[in-house]
């Protein structure tokens, strides 16, 4: 059951940061055009690409602390990416939000993995 749940959430925060990343790529916001080129694309939604690819390639794995994981890193990467880009004033600076949201999501993963790992939910 909660890797079903975990595998659903997963595809649910993958879809929901793809129509963000479209919105915000839109042609009216020409300092985000290029939202997907270099690589920002795979890398903003490579927290949710890799969890994806080890729940569907193994059965080993039960999903809670995934599914926490995923739950804590998709909040606040809408809330972080909400906040920035759908405030009244914009900066040039809120670009990078690109940069370190991504980052501190791939560590959160990881101590979600770590902590499966160690309570031996793999």
């Amino acid at each position: 059951m909660a890797r079903r749940l975990a595998l659903a959430v997963t595809s649910l925060a993958l879809i929901a940061h793809i129509v963000l990343l479209v919105y915000l790529g839109d042609a009216e916001r020409p300092w985000l055009d290029r939202a997907w080129s270099g690589g920002f694309g795979v890398w903003i939604l490579g927290p949710f690409l890799a969890p994806l690819a080890l729940l569907v390639a193994t059965e080993r794995i039960s999903g809670a602390w995934i599914t926490a994981g995923i739950l804590l890193v998709s909040a606040l990467s809408i809330w972080a990416y909400g906040d920035t880009f759908f405030d009244e004033h914009i900066d040039a600076q809120d670009s990078l939000v690109f940069l370190f949201v991504p980052l501190y999501q791939y560590a959160l993963m990881m101590v979600a993995v770590v902590v499966a790992v160690w309570r031996g939910e793999t």
